[in-house]
């Protein structure tokens, strides 16, 4: 059943995300103890540039394989030469604006910084396109493995060059030898290798052309928080609201992309039987918010214990970033599944107007709230900008497949309810407890009031299900996949006893 498929797939994209992720959460921890807000804040600056750039460059090769039904190698062997293009154009740019940036913000450092940076996109340029075949297939079992080996090489290189020499090199060379062993392992991985080839170059760029677009708009989207931070509160607070941004954003990392990856391959298989593909986005919707939800808006509820505990005293601004991106990151999963139900229905056209759209309401609310009210003003931006959004996500899926707005709240019901009457019983517990404490007896405070903040949210998550009668939905996949789970940790168990 493709339902089954689709949370399995996205089951293990996550969990493999999320273990991947740990190693991220450990490096974040790790780095923000030994250098300093300025050092986040120039890397930070180099890394936005890049983004940007690479959105600029970006052909989604990726999703015009996941789209085609009917694959072959020229196909396989264009998206990979397509990918090594990208890959050398973003790399040359970053070499020919080292100087000038450098010049804007007032540091030569930021000149051998993305000298070096221009590594990295040459390194994932080269990148396998085979791989997507596994995708194709909903089988991400070898996606998982590249995830967590990267991350965790990411890591081990990243802490050791920060113990050895303090220097914000830790994070530059941490980001290369992930690319690295991911690029490495696409290979190893696959099987398959392909060749220099454009003969496909129509094939895959008529159904990737306005997803390019789609794709640099987006990245200056998503890099906005960093220009406007940049351009008016300076290398240390920038590297303030990095890390606070960053630290939310792991959440986003573990979850959006899998599900991206998982829904986009599941809706492209029933995109021509409508009344099917609105029934699979609102089962996936449900289920998303149900479970990501919590996690933005608890994180949020808790940053007073929870940033100073893992990160540190020094980073107050952090925390005041994290408890604004929080909920933001979780209300987000209300509209998570609308990106690749645009995808899947071709519709990369509206993307593109939608992503334009999105790019404007958050730059706007962003710098005005930052010349207004100072760094409050600019992550209140964040919030409002992201409820906007919401909204505009939300009006499309109507479009689409005829989901009104207040279907979809109603949808989503049950969890928005827990997550608000969780957010406020553990914001105030939170707020009144300081993080003044010795490190052990405030890691035990803090885990206490996160468990308070789940048992609330599911207890009245529960008691709502069970008063509506217990409807088919997101807590009754939600408890066949826990009964599932156990059931086959009871077999292992078995079979290890027998």
């Amino acid at each position: 059943m493709l339902s089954s498929r689709v949370f399995s797939g996205a089951g293990l994209l996550l969990a493999g995300r999320f273990g991947a992720n740990i190693f991220g959460f450990v490096s974040t921890i790790v780095l923000a103890r030994i250098l300093t807000p300025g050092d986040f804040g120039i890397v930070a600056i180099s890394a936005s540039l890049m983004a940007v750039l690479y959105g600029l460059f970006d052909i989604p090769t990726g999703a015009a394989l996941i789209q085609l039904q009917d694959t072959n190698d020229n196909d396989y062997s264009t998206a990979w030469t397509l990918g090594i293009i990208k890959g050398l154009g973003v790399g040359a740019m970053l070499i020919a604006l080292a100087w000038p940036i450098s010049l804007a913000n007032g540091d030569p450092r930021i000149i051998e910084i993305l000298f070096v940076l221009a590594i990295y996109p040459v390194i994932l340029g080269l990148r396998n396109a085979y791989f997507e075949v596994y995708a194709k297939e909903m089988a991400f079992g070898r996606e998982v493995i590249i995830d967590v080996a990267s991350k965790f090489a990411s890591l081990a290189v990243a802490v050791a060059i920060a113990i050895a020499f303090q220097s914000y090199w830790a994070l530059i060379l941490g980001m290369i030898a992930s690319g690295v062993v991911s690029t490495a392992l696409s290979f190893v991985l696959s099987g398959r290798v392909p060749s220099i080839s454009l003969k496909s170059f129509r094939r895959i760029f008529g159904l990737s052309g306005w997803m390019m677009a789609s794709s640099a708009v987006n990245q200056i989207n998503w890099q906005s928080e960093t220009i406007v931070a940049g351009a008016m509160f300076g290398h240390s607070t920038l590297g303030q609201t990095s890390v606070g941004g960053m630290f939310v954003n792991r959440i986003d990392e573990v979850s959006r992309a899998p599900l991206y990856r998982s829904l986009f391959s599941a809706f492209s298989l029933i995109q021509t039987d409508m009344p099917r593909l609105a029934q699979a986005y609102r089962s996936s919707q449900a289920f998303i918010v149900a479970v990501l939800l919590p996690i933005g808006v608890g994180l949020g509820a808790t940053a007073s214990l929870v940033v100073p505990l893992l990160l540190g005293p020094q980073w107050q601004l952090a925390v005041q970033m994290v408890a604004f991106c929080g909920p933001a990151v979780g209300l987000w999963s209300f509209t998570t599944a609308a990106m690749p139900l645009l995808l899947s229905l071709r519709q990369s056209r509206l993307l593109f107007i939608r992503d334009c759209a999105m790019a404007v309401v958050r730059v706007v609310f962003l710098a005005a709230g930052a010349l207004a009210f100072g760094t409050a003003g600019f992550m209140s931006g964040i919030l409002a900008a992201t409820i906007v959004m919401l909204g505009l996500n939300a009006s499309f899926v109507k479009n689409l497949i005829g989901f009104s707005i207040g279907s979809q709240v109603a949808n989503c019901h049950r969890s928005l309810i827990s997550a608000a009457v969780m957010y406020a019983s553990t914001f105030a517990l939170s707020n009144g407890m300081g993080a003044d404490r010795p490190f052990v007896e405030q890691a035990i405070v803090t885990g206490l009031v996160v468990c308070f903040g789940a048992v609330v949210y599911f207890a009245v998550h529960a008691a709502l299900w069970i008063s509506a009668g217990r409807p088919e939905g997101a807590e009754s996949r939600i408890a066949g996949l826990l009964a599932q789970s156990v059931r086959r940790v009871a077999r292992i168990l078995r079979a290890g006893m027998s």
